[in-house]
């Protein structure tokens, strides 16, 4: 038996999808620290280099958040938070290939401007889509601190597990 959509199973599915993509939103950054005593011991890497890990996914969502606008304009909010959200996984997915320092900052840098994308277009949705805004923006808001902290607090765990900080990375 289908299952019947209405606006309330519609209002559900939505705010699910907002959560999903604001989880989303953290992971590449803030599983990196860490790992750091493990990627440290496997690849030669320098402190300044470690730090442009952490400094330039930030400056990519701050210069990526200009570039919004005018994806909102060409292609429209849900599609262009569906692109960010794929820039956001194939560059994080590359890091089980591409695990040099060049690798990690270049997807680091990638996953930033995904995530100022998102970051700049998801507010537009809600405020276009729900009365309610500002417990929307709440819940969004929520949502992304805690894929920051599942994140943190499970890539170790995963690295372990699965016997590679690159998995770990990737996942």
């Amino acid at each position: 038996m289908p299952i019947e959509v209405n606006k309330n199973n519609t209002l559900i599915i939505t705010i699910i999808c907002i959560a999903l993509v604001a989880l989303n939103l953290r992971p590449s950054m803030a599983s990196f620290g860490p790992l750091l005593t493990q990627i440290t011991s496997s690849i030669d890497i320098t402190y300044t280099q470690i730090s442009l890990l952490t400094m330039l996914p930030v400056i990519a969502i701050g210069i990526g958040m200009f570039f919004a606008g005018k994806i909102k304009s060409m292609i429209g909010l849900v599609p262009g938070v569906f692109i960010s959200l794929a820039l956001i996984g194939l560059a994080t997915g590359a890091r089980y290939f591409y695990f040099d320092v060049t690798g990690l900052i270049v997807t680091a840098i990638i996953s930033g401007l995904g995530i100022a994308i998102i970051q700049a277009l998801m507010p537009a949705f809600i405020k276009s889509n729900f009365t309610n805004t500002s417990l929307l923006m709440g819940f969004y808001a929520t949502a992304i601190m805690g894929g920051a902290t599942i994140s943190a607090s499970m890539s170790p765990w995963l690295a372990n597990k699965l016997n590679s900080w690159q998995l770990s990375l990737a996942a």
